[in-house]
């Protein structure tokens, strides 16, 4: 069978194994570099990451990592890692109550760029059984958010009509007229706040005889470490990854969203494409090479 028709007979049956309710669809990208580091059992990396949302048509976010591993045994993994992420964050309209919670009107955050630092410390381990790899991540994380300024528009009004029976708003069903002297806008700070997660991702892998591809799926939950240990988001992933030549891999999934934690991100579904080169500038030095 032809490698990139399975490819995406894959990712097209993955679709059908997802749930179906969300409130949107992205697209999110990343490239990545790894190379291991002498004897030492450490490994380094370098990734360039892209996500859109809103059906493809907004750019979400662009985030460059840097990460260090080290392997303490064949079936137990340590890893550490820095994302410096530019998010964009939409207009977001909110309602405004008086002292008596009666609605007056709302107020609009326009939409902002903010920079988030993020921080990671995990162990990973993995067994083999058969042509199943079957792996557990435990994934600490902290992201920091950077403060930022940004406009905030006000619009109050009173109830009632213009005298041809027409009105500024509606709201439950009643008329409202815009106050004199609105809206107004004015700057509001944003200001710096850290977020702590306990990631927790399961995966199970195949290995499929003298085909280069390895079907995945995965299940994560995101523990909300400043509230409880409340957890804020599911998410479910099905793809494949293929190795198109010794050294570089395509990973191509479906991910589902369900929930929010420090991304951001709420219900969505979302295509996942990943590209990765391994051992770049030399050779693997724990692999032999093969006498001539």
């Amino acid at each position: 069978m032809n490698k990139k028709s399975l490819l995406l007979g894959l990712i097209i049956a993955a679709s059908h194994f997802t749930p179906t309710h969300a409130d949107d669809f992205g697209l999110w990208t990343d490239a990545s570099i790894a190379q291991k580091i002498g004897y030492t059992g450490l490994s380094a990396d370098v990734s360039l990451g892209f996500r859109a949302n809103n059906n493809w048509n907004n750019v979400e976010r662009w985030n460059l990592g840097v990460g260090l591993s080290y392997d303490i045994c064949p079936f137990l993994e340590t890893g550490i890692g820095y994302d410096f992420i530019y998010a964009y964050n939409p207009s977001e309209q909110k309602a405004n109550y008086n002292s008596s919670n009666v609605w007056r009107g709302y107020n609009i955050e326009n939409a902002f760029w903010r920079v988030k630092n993020r921080f990671h410390f995990e162990m990973k381990g993995k067994v083999d059984v058969g042509r199943f790899s079957f792996s557990l991540r435990e994934r600490y994380q902290l992201t920091g958010y950077n403060h930022r300024w940004l406009r905030e528009d006000k619009y109050r009004f009173n109830e009632g009509t213009n005298l041809d029976g027409t009105s500024d708003y509606i709201y439950e069903g009643k008329s409202y007229l815009l106050r004199d002297g609105y809206p107004q806008s004015e700057m509001e700070l944003k200001e710096h706040k850290n977020k702590h997660y306990l990631r927790s991702r399961v995966q199970a892998e195949y290995n499929i005889p003298r085909i280069p591809l390895t079907p995945y799926v995965s299940w994560e939950i995101s523990n909300n470490l400043s509230n409880g240990f409340s957890s804020d988001k599911y998410r479910y992933s099905i793809g494949t990854d293929w190795k198109i030549t010794k050294g570089q891999h395509l990973s191509i999934g479906y991910v589902y969203n369900d929930g929010q934690d420090d991304d951001d991100e709420g219900d969505l579904h979302a295509i996942q494409v990943s590209y990765k080169i391994k051992g770049l500038f030399w050779k693997d030095p724990t692999k032999k090479s093969k006498k001539k």
